[in-house]
């Protein structure tokens, strides 16, 4: 396999991870609404250490990595719901 067709599978990944980060954010958004609603805080450290917990136990010798795109992710999506 040559670099391009790996750079095109790596395009092809990137546009998958857009997707669906863009679908997460749409429902984190909704959520903050509900949060709202409900008066509720945004940050649930409770949930957030579940979630990293669970992508340190999927991703294995990458859970580093994993760990740190996740903080990202969560920050991110926290920022939304305020």
């Amino acid at each position: 396999m040559n670099i391009e067709n790996l750079r095109d599978q790596i395009d092809k990944i990137d546009d998958e991870i857009l997707n669906l980060f863009l679908k997460r954010l749409s429902l984190c958004v909704k959520i903050g609404e509900e949060k709202k609603f409900l008066g509720l805080a945004v940050k649930d450290l409770k949930r957030e250490e579940k979630i990293l917990e669970k992508v340190k136990i999927a991703a294995g010798e990458n859970s580093q990595a994993a760990s740190r795109l996740f903080k990202i992710i969560i920050d991110i999506c926290s920022d939304t719901q305020y």
